[in-house]
C-alpha cells in the first residue's frame, strides 16, 4: 500500500470516529444548555432544589477543572493553538488521555455556563484521534501529522456541519499553505465526519437565515461600515482576550472559579450570554430586540467570553465570536435603517456580514470564514458581498498589524512550555 493510500484510508477512518465523537459532544452540550435554563427558571435555591445542586456542582467542577488544567495544560483553552504547535513539533500531545480529558473538560466548562464554544475542542479531539491512529500503527511523523490534521478538519466539519470549512481551515490556519496530500486527507475525513453528523442532526443548516435578495451594489457602502466596525472591535477583542489571559496568569487560585461565579450571577440576571452563543444568533434572526438590549448583550458577551477563555478551561471561541459578530451586525442594522429605511429588507444580511467581518478580524482566516458562513447559513446568493466583507476586514487588520489570535496563542503556549 502506497503512503498516500495508507494516509487516505486512515484519514477516512479518523473522520468517521471523529464524527461520532463530536456528535456525542454536541448532543451533550446542547442538552446541558437547555437543562440549565429550565433548572434556574424557578429561582428556587433551597438545599433540595435542582438549582442549588447545580450551583454546588458548578463550584466543585470549577475547582476540579483548575486542578486538571494545571497538571495537563495542553488540554486547556480551545485546543487549536495546541494542534498548531504539535504540527510544528513544539508541543507533545498524549492522544488517548487527551481525548478523555478534553471531552469531559469541555462538557464541564459548558455545564458551568462559561462563554466557550464546541469547535475548538472538536478540532483537538479530531487531531487526537488522528494522532492515535498514526502512533498506534507506528506510522512516521509526517504521515501521523497529516492524519491528525485530517482529524482536526473532521472535528470542525462535525461541529458545524461544514466539511469545506474544515478543509480550508486545515490549509489556511493549520498549514498556512497548500499540499495535495493534506487536501485529500482533510477533504475525505471532513466528508465522512459530515455524513455522520448529518445522519444524527439532519441536513438543515446550523442556522436558518433566509436571504430574500442580495444587497444591491448601490448600497455596498454598508459593507464598508460593517467591515470597519467589525474589524476595529475584532482587534479590540484580540487585545482584550490577551489582557484577560495575562491578568489570570498571575492568579494562584480561582482561574475557573471566578468566571463560574460570574456565570451563576448571569444565569439569574442575563442568561443570554452563557454558553457558546447559538441561541443568540437564532434569537437575532427570529426576533426583534431593542438597541439598548443589544448593546448590553454585546458588551457582556464580549467581556464574558474574554473572562471565560482566560480561565484556561477547555473550550473554543469560534461560536462566541460568531455570536458577537451577529450582534454587531444587528446593532448596525438598527442604527443605519433609522436613517436609511430603504435598507429594512436586509436585516439578515447585516447579521451575516457582522459574523464574517468579526470572525475574519479575530482569526485572519478570510477564506475559511467565507466558506464557513455559507455552509452554516446556506446563503450562497450573497457570496460576492461576503467576499467583500472578508477582504475588507482582512486588509484593515493587516494595515494595523493585528496578528491572528490563534498564532499569538500558539506562541504563548510554546513560550510557557519551555
Amino acid at each position: 500500500m502506497s503512503t498516500r493510500t495508507r494516509v487516505t484510508v486512515f484519514s477516512i477512518l479518523t473522520g468517521l470516529i471523529t464524527g461520532f465523537l463530536v456528535v456525542g459532544y454536541r448532543f451533550i452540550l446542547t442538552t446541558i444548555e437547555t437543562t440549565r435554563l429550565e433548572v434556574f427558571s424557578s429561582f428556587d435555591f433551597s438545599p433540595s432544589s435542582r438549582a442549588f445542586v447545580w450551583t454546588m456542582l458548578s463550584i466543585g467542577i470549577a475547582l476540579f477543572l483548575e486542578f486538571v488544567v494545571r497538571q495537563i495544560p495542553l488540554i486547556s483553552g480551545s485546543g487549536i493553538p495546541q494542534v498548531k504547535a504539535y504540527l510544528i513539533d513544539q508541543a507533545r500531545q498524549s492522544p488517548v488521555s487527551g481525548i478523555m480529558l478534553k471531552f469531559t473538560g469541555g462538557i464541564m466548562a459548558i455545564f458551568n455556563g462559561l462563554s466557550l464554544g464546541r469547535e475548538g475542542p472538536s478540532i483537538q479531539l479530531g487531531s487526537f484521534v488522528g494522532q492515535a491512529f498514526g502512533e498506534g500503527l507506528s506510522l512516521d511523523d509526517e504521515e501521523t501529522k497529516v492524519i491528525a490534521s485530517a482529524g482536526a478538519s473532521a472535528g470542525l466539519a462535525a461541529a458545524f456541519n461544514a466539511p469545506m470549512a474544515g478543509l480550508l481551515f486545515a490549509l489556511e490556519e493549520l498549514y498556512h499553505g497548500f499540499s495535495s496530500d493534506v487536501m485529500i486527507a482533510c477533504a475525505f475525513a471532513g466528508i465522512m465526519a459530515d455524513i455522520v453528523s448529518k445522519s444524527f442532526f439532519g441536513f438543515k443548516p446550523l442556522f436558518y437565515i433566509p436571504i430574500n435578495q442580495p444587497l444591491p451594489f448601490e448600497h455596498y457602502y454598508v459593507i464598508l461600515i460593517i467591515g470597519i466596525t467589525a474589524s476595529v472591535l475584532g482587534m479590540l477583542f484580540n487585545k482584550s482576550l490577551l489582557l484577560f489571559s495575562d491578568a489570570f496568569k498571575k492568579l494562584k487560585f480561582g482561574k475557573v472559579l471566578i468566571p463560574t461565579l460570574v456565570s451563576l450571577i448571569l444565569v439569574l440576571t442575563f442568561p443570554y450570554v452563557l454558553g457558546g452563543g447559538h441561541g443568540i444568533i437564532e434569537s437575532l434572526v427570529s426576533g426583534e430586540s431593542s438597541l439598548i438590549f443589544l448593546i448590553v448583550l454585546l458588551f457582556l458577551k464580549f467581556a464574558f467570553t474574554c473572562l471565560s477563555y482566560a480561565s484556561t478551561a477547555p473550550g473554543g471561541i469560534f461560536l462566541p465570536v460568531l455570536s458577537i459578530g451577529a450582534t454587531i451586525g444587528t446593532i448596525l442594522y438598527i442604527v443605519i435603517t433609522f436613517f436609511i429605511p430603504a435598507l429594512a429588507p436586509f436585516s439578515n444580511s447585516f447579521l451575516i456580514f457582522g459574523m464574517l467581518g468579526f470572525f475574519t478580524a479575530v482569526s485572519k482566516a478570510p477564506v475559511t470564514g467565507i466558506i464557513l458562513i455559507i455552509e452554516i447559513t446556506q446563503t450562497v446568493p450573497i457570496f460576492l458581498s461576503l467576499a467583500f466583507v472578508a477582504i475588507l476586514s482582512y486588509l484593515i487588520t493587516e494595515v494595523f498589524g493585528s496578528e491572528p489570535i490563534y498564532d499569538v496563542l500558539m506562541k504563548r503556549l510554546i513560550a510557557d512550555n519551555k
